[in-house]
């Protein structure tokens, strides 16, 4: 495909946006009328509510929608007004003038042709490589091929941009040294060759500055120069997944007809499938009827926020894992803390570049593709993974029920598995964890369900079993497993012990949450007794001397992200807790004697004593010792992570932050 090729869609979707601009033109003057009565009625002194409300907008509609049509000065000054009438304090004289001086030019920047962004486009097939030495740029290059895309190759980024002429390449691989000459030109080589969306660094330096310091200049991962060119281009293909699957379904919600008109000539000129929804109740209906591949909410809609909605799919578990991208016409931090918050997978900002909505829309399909491919099972063990498991679940206890059949729970793990990994490395963990996957699967076949219900927990669901008769099963099935010896590296015979906990249905725990959280207790209260036990659920008051052991204590002053956490990690099993001020924190873990919790998510922004203040407190009175802590820092600031791993931190995290991976670092923090 020639460069020109490449280009007739976007020249398509340019001129049927241009189209669209004309039928709806008036509605734009219908804006701008709208914003000069209530300039009017300021000027006069009878602004009141409602005009003020109808202006914010009118303004906030077309700052959001003149600039993806090439208005973008007219997005600029519409923001300006919106900025005027936000809030509901009196507007100063100062803001009137300015305003007067801005409308003449609104209307004219919306009367001009559209101009373009200036950015140079991006060529989604081209993976770009700069590295020294030319055997391994062909080589690279030779894997591009083969995974179906093309390359341009140099020793420098000067070279590179001459070949690249005035595309930008959706990936660029780069030979990142060692020497401060290195970062000091990478941020000035990635804005020369067009920022591409995806750069990764062939680098085997671990330092945390240094790679601190290399992704803020743009990178956005590490790989070694042992994965070879075919693994290289392979996590290029999988960070990119920029090729759209034809047909796929994207449901829209924006009470913008001009918005929705632009966003539908974008999408469909891709082979996308779009439905529209201007109201709740109507978005709701079209969600539950389509199945959506994925939902594109506009942050403010009537009724209810788009955030609001974005937390109303994630209750539905039949919605749990769709893929939500925002249009906002705002990117500061508090709109991204309250996107990411409510459980967005990404943001477009308005006004809408076709290019950028589109990639963002396939890189985000393309990772939901390949969780969807490996939802139903667990690679490393060959069990059923915890989402197959919860989505069979209903279809076992509607058996159970209906044949009279007795129902267990049963969770089990590996006694002491990071200590083993620690031992005699991950590969040897990894050894032990098939090892019993593959005593269960011999042991239980038919109706049961088996599933690897966390890194180092396994989950099963055996049918007709009553919760005694589990116990007394499982107990033979793990002490046969604790029997056998497994070849470890150095030719040592390991023996790896295991403990569980058993609970049966209507008897132990009403429903799965109830049975797999009781289970998680117990199992960590046989662990701390020693271990290789199977226990019976029991109930959380007889848990209370171990309870702190395995708790999670969380210090974060923000209810938002307070609430996210809390529920986040009891939905997982685990027991937390919470506070928010520093100082409380210190007084309350530094008292003698006191039964510290295994781990601590610390704010750094705190009132009282800010995080690192705690982190110092900590590190004085031996809590580090007994306790892990992960700081919570603001994005990107070098500095503060750090200063945090300095001060004694097992780990951070930065804001804002993905769910799945804190729950990860809280898995690797407790060993599990």
């Amino acid at each position: 495909m020639t460069g020109d090729d490449r280009s007739d869609p976007e020249e398509a979707i340019n001129a049927q946006l241009q189209e669209i601009w004309s039928r709806f033109r008036g509605q734009m003057t219908e804006r701008v009328e709208s914003i000069e009565e209530a300039l009017a009625a300021l000027v006069e002194g009878r602004l009141d509510p409602e005009l003020r409300e109808r202006a914010l907008r009118d303004a906030h509609r077309l700052a959001g929608s003149a600039g993806t049509f090439g208005r973008r000065e007219a997005s600029i000054i519409a923001g300006e007004f919106e900025r005027i009438f936000e809030g509901h304090e009196i507007i100063d004289d100062a803001s009137v003038t300015r305003a007067l001086e801005l409308v003449e030019d609104l209307r004219d920047s919306l009367d001009r042709g559209p101009v373009s962004d200036g950015s140079i486009p991006t060529d989604t097939r081209v993976i770009a490589v700069m590295h020294s030495k030319p055997g391994f740029r062909t080589a690279l290059g030779l894997a591009c091929e083969a995974a179906g895309f093309t390359w341009v190759a140099a020793k420098s980024s000067k070279a590179l941009k001459e070949k690249l002429g005035s595309r930008s390449a959706a990936a660029l691989v780069l030979e990142l040294g060692s020497d401060k000459k290195a970062l000091s030109g990478l941020a000035r080589a990635l804005t020369r060759l067009g920022k591409p969306r995806i750069v990764f660094a062939i680098s085997d330096i671990e330092r945390l500055k240094f790679r601190v310091r290399a992704m803020d200049a743009g990178v956005s991962g590490f790989l070694p120069a042992t994965l070879g060119p075919e693994g290289i281009i392979a996590a290029v293909r999988e960070a990119l997944g920029n090729v759209p699957e034809v047909h796929q379904r994207i449901l829209v919600i924006d009470d913008d007809p001009v918005i929705v008109a632009s966003v539908r000539a974008i999408l469909e000129a891709s082979d996308f499938e779009v439905l529209v929804a201007q109201e709740v109740q109507q978005f709701w209906r079209l969600l539950n009827e389509s199945n959506p591949d994925l939902v594109l909410l506009d942050l403010d809609i009537p009724d209810v926020r788009g955030d609001e909605l974005c937390r109303l799919i994630r209750a539905e578990p039949r919605h749990r894992a769709l893929p939500v991208i925002f249009l906002s016409a705002s990117q500061d931090a508090s709109t991204t803390e309250l996107l990411f918050g409510a459980g967005a997978d990404d943001f477009v900002k308005k006004p809408i570049v076709g290019p950028e909505l589109v990639s963002r829309i396939s890189g985000c399909l393309e990772r939901n593709r390949a969780l969807r491919d490996s939802r139903d099972s667990d690679a490393l063990t060959g069990l059923q993974n915890r989402t197959s498991f919860e989505r069979e679940w209903p279809h076992l206890v509607e058996r159970a029920t209906r044949d009279q059949q007795g129902l267990a729970y049963v969770l089990l793990g590996v006694d002491d598995l990071a200590g083993i990994s620690d031992r005699f490395g991950h590969d040897f963990g990894d050894q032990v964890l098939r090892e019993l996957a593959l005593t269960l699967l011999a042991n239980f076949q038919g109706a049961h369900l088996l599933s690897r219900w966390s890194p180092g927990q396994m989950a099963l669901a055996l049918y007709g079993f009553s919760g005694d008769e589990a116990t007394e099963r499982v107990s033979q099935l793990l002490e046969a497993f604790s029997s056998q010896s497994i070849a470890a590296p150095g030719g040592v015979r390991f023996r790896a012990n295991c403990s569980a906990a058993v609970g049966e249905l209507n008897v132990d725990g009403a429903d799965l949450g109830e049975l797999s959280h009781r289970a998680y207790q117990t199992l960590s209260s046989a662990r701390d007794l020693g271990g290789g036990q199977v226990m019976r659920v029991i109930e959380d008051a007889h848990l209370e001397a171990t309870r702190l052991s395995r708790e999670i204590l969380i210090v974060e002053d923000d209810d938002a992200v307070g609430e996210l956490l809390e529920h986040g990690l009891r939905t997982r099993g685990y027991s937390c807790r919470r506070m928010t001020d520093g100082q409380t924190v210190v007084d309350d873990l530094t008292r003698p004697g006191q039964l510290r919790p295994a781990l601590v998510i610390l704010d750094v922004n705190l009132p009282g004593l800010d995080g690192f203040t705690v982190l110092e407190h900590f590190r004085r009175s031996g809590v580090l010792k007994t306790t892990k802590v992960i700081v919570l820092t603001a994005r990107s600031s070098e500095s503060e992570v750090v200063r945090a791993l300095e001060l004694g931190a097992f780990d951070h995290v930065t804001k804002p932050f993905s769910l799945p991976v804190l729950l990860q670092r809280v898995h690797r923090a407790l060993g599990d």
